[in-house]
């Protein structure tokens, strides 16, 4: 960012959300429902990286900034839509009979 680099892939990041999705799936969430939840994660990771780099050299105010960040990703994380499942999958009213 300082250095004038406009793209950056922080490797274990993105393997780390692709096994974030693949548990919602494994645990009763729909893939539309694990992209949203994984695109609602990489917007607000993104938001926070730009914000936190303008303010890096104030570790007090960065330290503010984790901590709102932190609620701020519970709050967007919340909002996905999920299903109604039990810890073995989807319950027995969402199977064919």
């Amino acid at each position: 960012m300082d250095a004038g680099v406009d793209k950056q892939i922080r490797e274990t990041l993105l393997s780390s959300i692709e096994l974030a999705r693949d548990v919602l799936m494994a645990l009763g969430h729909t893939k539309p429902e694990a992209n949203e939840a994984v695109l609602r994660f990489r917007q607000h990771d993104e938001a926070l990286l730009e914000r936190q780099h303008k303010i890096y050299h104030d570790e007090a105010q960065l330290i503010a900034a984790a901590r709102k960040a932190r609620k701020s990703l519970n709050d967007c994380l919340k909002k996905t839509p999920r299903q109604e499942t039990s810890h073995d999958g989807p319950s027995n009213s969402d199977k064919e009979e």
